[in-house]
């Protein structure tokens, strides 16, 4: 609102006030004595009226706006505080922004209806309760209850499903297996079960409550199924040491037809990992241990029970791999596009963590990832079908996120074995490693140009954490992004074609994805990433139409595929668990 006579007039008037009282603090000292503070804002407030002053001795102000007369009217005056009981302190709030003018200080003397905070302490009340019976269901179910075993088959699926989850590359190409499962089927689950092989045959006993049956599988290709007694703890695991078992013993040792078919002696259980699938008519079971195997159970009423065993042929389907801990703690997955097809590659106790996976090119058969199964993280690499494990990266430090070279020749990674995170080279085989920055800047998340001849990361020399790209033969670096007003740019995903950069960025508690030119030019915010609490590891898809990233959310994390073109979610996967770090 432009200056009128009126108000310099009032300002000129709180200034002298203002000088007066300062004048009477600083008389108080002598004048060495006086706080520099004090001098000085006697000093500005001298300036200020000598200004003020000035501008109304120009004249070319005008004389007062009408609307002044509302304040007259309020009653409020220069320099004093002025109680106002409003209903709606908006309302004052609305008029001082329509005059332009402050009062010294407004008192809001609001009466707040009692209902809302009676409904808000009923609301907390109800909360409470339900989480006191919630607690005790928990306690009963858990803690107190015995679990009653159930009789097999229970899978309940429309019979219309399209059978392509988990084992579908194996038993869609073999008709009789197709025809004696059925067309219905459950999503696949990732479960601890016990084994134990005999001479002639092999014990299975699932470690869960919805399950507690066991498996009498027969070398003759025949099985039996017996309910099981398998005592748990409150963690759901069995009770004890795993021995020949609470729940393998009755069956063989009581059972003469049981003990005759097995044979002896009996082999120590194992606790295994692996994957189920229910079908309409029966399930498998992949092992994912040492000997690899799937075992399909049929289960029907026009003929005998029947199982087979098979051997593990199957390549895990899917184009996507990803990191979840879906069964308590991080391991190795792949999956379709659209989320179907989830099948684990790493099968690890709980107090290892599989993380990162990224695929390696070029004919993607097999998958480098971060693991901590030796202690430190390190990397790692497995073939695609969960086979030969081993360890690529050694020494001391952390490290992380690989990423492979387009030939498949080279994987690049960040480690700090040297006290701060660099970026290193190693070969396929392990045995050539070499350091490509040299520096003492924290430099992170490696990602292989398309040529092969350079790598772009992020890094903290610019004072805020930028892009940028190294050339790997000169180790010369150059600045791609460096933001600035408190913004972060990391994480950064060359496009396939070379021609574009994604990268993850953050300012002021905004979290998303950015697309720009390798150049710098037409930088886009990805709409369809942003609204999450976070996100990061974008990956681009084959063809550089479509991101998939970690999107956080509530304290969890999913995995989104957006359309870069214009942004738009094309898919979102989640499910029991967390699901992050997708690789194309």
């Amino acid at each position: 609102m432009p200056e009128t006579r009126r108000s310099v007039e009032r300002k000129l008037a709180i200034s002298r006030k203002q000088l007066a009282v300062l004048e009477e603090k600083i008389a108080m000292y002598t004048e060495l004595e006086a706080p520099v503070h004090l001098l000085t804002q006697r000093d500005m407030e001298r300036e200020k009226i000598a200004r003020l002053e000035a501008l109304l001795a120009s004249g070319e102000l005008p004389e007062a706006d009408e609307e002044l007369s509302v304040w007259e009217r309020a009653g409020a005056r220069v320099g004093e505080t002025e109680e106002i009981p409003l209903a709606h302190p908006s309302s004052t709030r609305a008029l001082l922004e329509k005059t332009g003018r402050t009062l010294m200080a407004v008192q809001f003397k609001v009466r707040r209806p009692a209902w809302p905070r009676r409904l808000l302490r009923i609301a907390f009340g109800v909360l409470v309760a339900l989480a006191l019976l919630g607690a005790g269901f928990w306690i009963h179910t858990h803690l107190v209850a015995q679990f009653t075993p159930i009789s097999w088959p229970t899978p309940e699926v429309e019979a219309t499903q399209t059978p392509r989850l988990g084992f579908g590359n194996l038993w869609n190409g073999d008709q009789g297996v197709q025809d004696r499962l059925g067309m219905g089927v459950n999503e696949e689950r990732s479960v601890l079960y016990l084994e134990q092989r005999f001479d002639n045959g092999i014990m299975l006993q699932f470690v869960e409550p919805s399950s507690p049956l066991i498996y009498v599988l027969y070398d003759d290709r025949q099985w039996e199924v017996y309910k099981g007694e398998l005592p748990l703890n409150s963690q759901g695991t069995p009770t004890g040491e795993v021995a020949v078992a609470p729940s393998f013993r009755p069956i063989y040792e009581e059972g003469e037809n049981v003990r005759e078919r097995l044979g002896l002696p009996l082999s120590h259980p194992r606790q295994i990992k692996g994957t189920t699938q229910d079908f309409e008519h029966g399930r498998m079971i992949w092992t994912g241990s040492e000997d690899r195997h799937i075992y399909a159970l049929f289960v029907a009423d026009d003929w005998p029970s029947r199982w087979a065993l098979y051997a593990d042929t199957w390549v895990a389907p899917g184009d996507v791999v990803f990191a979840s801990n879906r069964t308590g703690h991080w391991q190795i997955y792949t999956m379709t596009s659209d989320g179907s097809e989830k099948i684990p590659l790493t099968v690890e106790p709980a107090d290892v963590d599989n993380l990162e996976p990224v695929w390696v090119p070029p004919e993607k058969k097999s998958i480098a990832f971060v693991s901590t199964a030796s202690g430190l993280p390190k990397i790692w690499l497995i073939d695609r079908n969960g086979s030969n494990r081993r360890q690529l990266t050694a020494g001391p430090g952390a490290d992380g996120h690989p990423t492979v070279t387009w030939d498949g020749e080279f994987l690049a990674f960040h480690s700090d074995r040297d006290g701060v995170s660099q970026i290193y080279l190693i070969d396929l085989e392990g045995t050539k490693v070499r350091r490509v920055t040299e520096d003492s800047f924290d430099n992170r998340n490696p990602d292989w140009a398309p040529d092969g001849r350079s790598l772009v990361f992020d890094s903290e020399r610019g004072g805020e954490r930028g892009i940028y790209s190294v050339d790997v033969e000169t180790g010369r670096v150059e600045r791609l992004f460096n933001p600035q007003g408190g913004r972060v740019y990391q994480q950064p995903a060359w496009s396939p074609d070379g021609k574009r950069l994604a990268f993850v960025s953050h300012a002021a508690g905004r979290h998303v994805i950015c697309v720009a030119g390798a150049d710098g030019s037409e930088l886009t915010e990805i709409e369809g990433t942003a609204g999450f609490d976070n996100v990061d590891a974008p990956a681009w898809s084959p063809d550089g139409q479509q991101l998939a990233f970690t999107a956080y959310e509530a304290g969890k994390a999913s995995i989104v595929v957006v359309d870069v073109s214009d942004g738009s979610i094309v898919a979102r996967i989640s499910g029991y668990g967390d699901y992050k770090d997708p690789g194309w």
